[in-house]
């Protein structure tokens, strides 16, 4: 099987979706490597008009099956949210949608934090989208992240324990409220519950692809 990149190199509207939408029709999988829940992408097709920001557009394509990398960070309300609506709107995702375990997980605290920082800049500031891009890549890169893959052993709880101890402390100096362990983590053991059917390890299947 041979691969396709689809590249955007200049500041995004590069219009990759359209090619990617035509792609997708010839493909066997879609795979999206990073990023996160930015601007997304409008798709008008015969289910109807749709916002998505995490699933792979090529999802629409009926014997296409999307991949979410490990270098996409992944906000689970709104994974849900797209996985639930397109579910309702006759695009079964069932079995047809795949997430790495090794995906980051934007967590509460990244996204406050992007405000925070934004209105510590005042009139120098960056201009974010404030849904926690920026602080979840900083942590991931620093090894600071929680990922999918934390969940099958007490890795999220002392992860989760020693990120707010750190974030609340940053959070509170900034002019926030400290948030409460115990909400976050029960919070997101529920979205793991409701993502668990769709995590899988891509390596294998990916190298299958190829092969095959």
């Amino acid at each position: 099987m041979s691969v396709t990149a689809v590249i955007g190199s200049q500041w995004g509207d590069e219009g990759k979706g359209k090619v990617v939408d035509y792609l997708a029709e010839h493909s066997d999988y879609v795979a999206r490597f990073n990023g996160g829940n930015n601007a997304g992408h409008t798709v008008i097709n015969e289910f109807g008009t749709f916002k998505i920001h995490l699933v792979p557009s090529g999802i629409f394509a009926k014997n296409t099956i999307g991949l979410i990398g490990g270098g996409v960070v992944i906000d689970p309300a709104v994974l849900i949210e797209e996985i639930e609506m397109l579910n309702k709107a006759g695009v079964n995702v069932d079995g047809r949608l795949w997430i790495s375990p090794r995906s980051h997980l934007i967590m509460p605290y990244h996204k406050i934090l992007d405000g925070l920082y934004e209105e510590a800049k005042g009139a120098g500031a960056t201009g974010t989208t404030r849904r926690g891009i920026g602080p979840v890549f900083a942590d991931k890169v620093s090894y600071n992240g929680i990922r999918w893959s934390d969940f099958t052993s007490d890795a999220f709880e002392k992860r989760l324990s020693m990120q707010l101890e750190l974030k609340n402390k940053i959070i509170v100096a900034l002019g926030g409220e400290e948030m409460k362990y115990s909400q976050v983590r029960e919070t997101y053991r529920e979205y793991y519950l409701k993502i668990k059917p769709y995590i899988k390890e891509l390596f294998s299947l990916v190298q299958d692809g190829l092969k095959n």
